[in-house]
């Protein structure tokens, strides 16, 4: 019987439960949860061909002020939610080639998200934290691992166009980390770095997500549930994995969310 009937903890605690639903990864829930030869057959080998890969790179930056964008109107909403840095076209497609050829993106497209002006413990009175989200950061390069100096150009880089955004901003830095993609899976256990839990090509969305067949929040273990972005619709519907794996939960109960 490939059911689930609970969880046991690192240290030894069991839980049962009626259903387990998982907000890892694809490849984490199924190949770090379980005990393979526990799977059903042929599982692993279709999660073994699920595609994850990094390509997002962060800038977390501590400045001493709110940074100016003389580009936006005054109290434009914009600073609360997101900004997005890029050129045209032609600029977006040189950043995914670089990232292709696993090389450091000469002009990054970056989104900037502060945080700060909706959490003020995040920072101190007066002060802001920005993150810099860096799209098309390869996880290795052509030559091997990111160096100390490769990753304090990536810095350097991303602070010189946000400079050109926000003229002054270097100067109000106080504090400053860069999360590449390897450091993004060691912090929060995400696969390759994914922030997607795994690519949007269409070979791998809708009914293909995580792998044919599924499509959804069901696995192949029964009362075992995926909720995170690894399921159906992705990473771009926001709660919409869970949403949809909190709704087969309670309807293989026969009740209705």
């Amino acid at each position: 019987d490939r059911a689930v009937r609970g969880v046991v903890l690192a240290n030894g605690e069991e839980i049962a439960a009626g259903a387990v639903l998982s907000d890892l990864d694809a490849k984490r829930s199924f190949l770090g949860l379980f005990r393979w030869t526990d799977l059903p057959d042929g599982l692993l080998e279709r999660i073994g061909r699920f595609r994850m890969k990094g390509v997002t790179a962060k800038v977390n930056l501590v400045l001493d002020g709110l940074p100016d964008f003389p580009g936006l109107p005054p109290g434009c909403p914009s600073l609360g939610g997101g900004i997005r840095l890029t050129g045209l076209m032609p600029a977006i497609d040189r950043a995914f080639d670089d990232w292709h050829d696993r090389m450091p993106p000469r002009d990054p497209l970056i989104d900037i998200l502060i945080p700060s002006l909706h959490d003020a413990t995040l920072a101190p009175p007066g002060k802001h934290v920005l993150s810099a989200l860096v799209q098309y950061v390869p996880e290795t390069l052509h030559e091997g691992a990111w160096s100390a100096g490769r990753r304090d150009a990536l810095r350097d880089l991303v602070i010189a166009r946000l400079g050109q955004a926000s003229p002054g901003i270097e100067t109000r830095i106080r504090a400053h980390e860069v999360l590449l993609p390897a450091d993004i899976e060691n912090e929060i256990g995400l696969t390759g770095g994914d922030l997607s839990h795994g690519e949007t090509t269409l070979d791998q969305m809708f009914v293909n997500r995580p792998f044919p067949g599924m499509g959804g929040a069901e696995t192949p273990l029964r009362n075992f549930y995926l909720c995170s972005p690894s399921a159906h619709p992705g990473p771009l519907v926001l709660g919409g994995a869970g949403a949809n794996a909190a709704a087969q939960v309670l309807a293989s109960r026969g009740r209705r969310g």
